[in-house]
């Protein structure tokens, strides 16, 4: 089995959390050259590796299958058009780029050029998203009436030293985080009719918006999506609500904590999640009255790259479409336009 040769664009926590380690331990990939200008840290955890000291030594060169570009986010569409235009297959972090028209070109130019164009949505792979899937496919709320995530966190400062915090396109917590609950909804619901969204900079002496409230309206059912940086108690990950019932977890999914920690990508539980952790399920369903706790499906991010290896090397249709990642791209764009005009967006009017 020929495997696919994969460079690395950045060695940063991305790099080293949710990159290196899944292509390193899949049996399908070769991690063979990480971009570092500064450093060469990662050739310490993967001996083997080859140090880049520039991205034109990535592009150029011809054994190289596939390229992570895992960059800040003002740079995802530039060093992504190049991969391509090189005929490297390419993943990209989320965000996907920072403009819709960015993102219509690039997967225009990876249809021209034959090549797999994969964003980075390693949160459909999460366990609690995994088993809010299999309580909404299953209809074990009834019909669906309301949907919320929230993604909270606690720091009331600023961060010093990171492109995080600066204005720089792409930044702030729609983007980081957001469009990870955007493509969740984007799997489960599709497309919604219309769009109101608040979006604000809260903390002190901050620049980027730390906190974001979309509400998206669907025909039969209302989404809310949240996210802020002052959550020092958080508000529950998942709450649906439906004709017969409810379904609500706490609590993020564990594998990003324990692979900080140390542990093997491949460690069979690292996607397991402890009962305490686990959400509750109130409802009848199927003639039956369940109250309690449902364990939490296993979470994988190694699905993931099972996915990417297939397309790149089956031609499987991937599970993370381009054009899933453009409709990201439109929600994120519509929910500037709403909070800045302060308004509704209809998707039947938007552009």
């Amino acid at each position: 089995m020929q495997l696919i040769k994969t460079a690395l664009c950045a060695y940063g926590m991305s790099g080293q959390v949710f990159h290196a380690p899944y292509i390193a331990a899949h049996p399908q990939f070769e991690l063979y050259k990480i971009l570092q200008r500064k450093s060469h840290s990662a050739q310490k955890d993967f001996p083997n590796v080859i140090i880049a000291k520039n991205y034109d030594d990535l592009i150029n060169d011809q054994t190289i299958d596939l390229i992570i570009v895992n960059t800040p986010n003002h740079l995802h569409y530039t060093m992504a058009k190049q991969a391509l235009l090189a005929g490297k297959h390419v993943l990209v972090e989320k965000p996907f780029t920072e403009t819709i028209a960015e993102a219509e070109e690039l997967i225009a130019l990876a249809e021209r050029q034959k090549r797999i164009l994969y964003v980075y949505q390693n949160r459909r792979w999460d366990g609690d998203f995994k088993t809010v899937q299999k309580v909404v496919e299953n209809e074990m709320l009834g019909e669906l009436v309301y949907y919320e995530v929230n993604w909270d966190r606690f720091r009331n400062y600023i961060k010093p030293n990171t492109w995080k915090e600066d204005t720089q396109g792409g930044t702030g917590m729609l983007y980081d985080l957001g469009a990870h609950l955007i493509d969740q909804v984007m799997v489960l619901f599709g497309m919604p009719e219309r769009l109101n969204a608040s979006l604000r900079v809260n903390r002190k002496g901050g620049k980027v918006i730390d906190f974001f409230q979309l509400q998206l309206y669907y025909e039969d059912k209302q989404v809310s999506l949240g996210g802020s940086y002052l959550g020092r108690q958080p508000r529950p990950r998942f709450l649906l609500q439906g004709q017969l019932g409810t379904f609500v977890k706490y609590g993020l999914d564990p594998q990003e904590d324990r692979i900080k920690e140390g542990w093997q990508v491949t460690h069979p539980s690292i996607g397991l999640e402890t009962a305490a952790q686990f959400g509750e399920l109130y409802t009848d369903w199927n003639g039956l009255s369940h109250r309690g706790k449902i364990e939490t499906l296993a979470g994988n991010y190694m699905e993931l790259f099972d996915d990417l290896a297939a397309a790149i090397a089956q031609q499987k249709a991937p599970e993370v479409q381009p054009h899933q990642a453009l409709n990201v791209m439109h929600i994120i764009e519509a929910a500037i336009k709403s909070s800045e005009e302060q308004r509704q967006v209809s998707f039947l009017q938007y552009s």
